[in-house]
């Protein structure tokens, strides 16, 4: 590069001008920055509001409260084994008069409905089997 040309290049880049200086786009170009910044403390002091609130001595009390004590269980009744109980054994032929049914200890149900069950056997002559499927019909 030639003298010539390097103090041009000099004088070019080194020499001071006037500067146009628009104020309308330094006021915008302020009103944007402003606005920006506004926006950013606006959203940090949002997040500082939505910051979970340290728990007071309540809600400590509340999380390490013990969980309600599983309701017992009621005992299982006892089952009547069938074959426990002592079959009827006699002939067929024996045949016993029925007049009336008179049921006590009954809990469950009273003992007027559940002689109503069984009053179409009243009146008959009843074998020992017979006798036992008509008890068997009430305790099922």
């Amino acid at each position: 590069m030639s003298e010539v040309m390097k103090r041009k290049l000099f004088d070019l880049l080194l020499t001071p001008r006037p500067v146009c200086v628009h104020w309308g786009e330094v006021a915008r170009a302020l009103l944007v920055a402003t606005s920006r910044m506004a926006a950013v403390s606006l959203l940090g002091s949002a997040m500082a509001y939505s910051a979970p609130l340290p728990p007071d001595a309540g809600q400590i009390l509340e999380s390490v409260r013990p969980a309600p004590a599983a309701p017992t269980a009621r005992p299982a009744l006892p089952q009547r084994d069938e074959a426990t109980r002592p079959a009827l054994t006699g002939p067929d032929t024996f045949q016993i008069p029925l007049r009336g049914i008179r049921i006590t200890g009954a809990t469950l149900y009273p003992a007027a409905t559940l002689e109503a069950l069984l009053h179409d056997a009243i009146g008959g002559k009843l074998t020992l089997s017979e006798l036992d499927a008509l008890a068997q019909r009430i305790t099922r």
